[in-house]
């Protein structure tokens, strides 16, 4: 797409599928995860916003986001989260691959204009799940639904 800002240009769909199809299957299996309603996402671009344990990288965002990456169809844009800068900046300074698979610094400016550009958009604001269900949810995922605790 022309006129789309340095950030975007890093995104290297893929490396994001080759990681996906590595990755997944095992961290599937380890987690024994689910996914429900995955048939609801849009094929156009989204804001998606869930929740996590409040780390920087945590089993949700890599089941989700390779989920994402695995199911893709052509007319469903492709995915990029949101992530703290401090992680970033670590995955820059160390020039690990997985900030070309999606990773943008969360700030509202990039979201908006990866959004101009077609992109879907992931972000966990944190502090929204109760500590003590932590765990016996973090490895069921509810897309456009919601469900009691």
């Amino acid at each position: 797409m022309e006129n789309q800002p340095e950030f975007l240009k890093t995104y290297d769909p893929e490396l994001a599928l080759t990681l996906a199809k590595n990755i997944l299957p095992k961290i599937e299996k380890y987690f024994r995860a689910e996914y429900k309603g995955f048939d609801n996402i849009p094929n156009r671009n989204f804001l998606g916003v869930g929740n996590h344990g409040g780390a920087y990288y945590t089993p949700e965002t890599f089941l989700w986001s390779g989920k994402y990456i695995m199911e893709k169809t052509p007319e469903r844009p492709n995915m990029l989260g949101l992530t703290h800068s401090f992680a970033v900046d670590i995955q820059e300074k160390i020039k690990s691959p997985f900030v070309r698979t999606g990773m943008i610094r969360g700030e509202y400016k990039n979201a908006i204009e990866a959004l101009k550009h077609g992109y879907s958009i992931m972000v966990y604001p944190g502090a929204t799940v109760k500590p003590v269900n932590l765990l016996k949810s973090v490895t069921l995922l509810i897309f456009m639904a919601t469900k009691a605790t």
